[in-house]
């Protein structure tokens, strides 16, 4: 890895670069965060578009389930809801 602040090469368990002192960031000490948290707007763009909410779906499934999960089930309701309004609309328009 390379230092944030001089940009040297340093090794990857270095709490402090050796060539500038800085200490290295805890985020490059640890495991790497996972920012896997529900997502209104994956859950929006899965109802507009459902098609688009299962291809995040898929995508996502195994680096942030619970994003998949907001796209996937927002993709659902989109599609639920488009399969009713189509059958509304047929009765509908059928009637006339």
């Amino acid at each position: 890895m390379y230092c944030t602040h001089c940009g040297k090469q340093i090794d990857d368990d270095a709490k402090f670069c050796p060539y500038c002192g800085q200490e290295v960031p805890a985020v490059y000490q640890d495991e790497p965060i996972n920012n896997d948290e529900s997502s209104l707007m994956f859950q929006l763009v899965g109802f507009l578009f459902p098609i688009i909410g299962f291809v995040l779906y898929a995508f996502y499934y195994r680096k942030s389930p619970l994003k998949a999960r907001s796209a996937g089930i927002g993709a659902l309701i989109g599609l639920i809801v488009n399969i009713v309004l189509l059958v509304l609309g047929n009765m509908v328009f059928g009637l006339y």
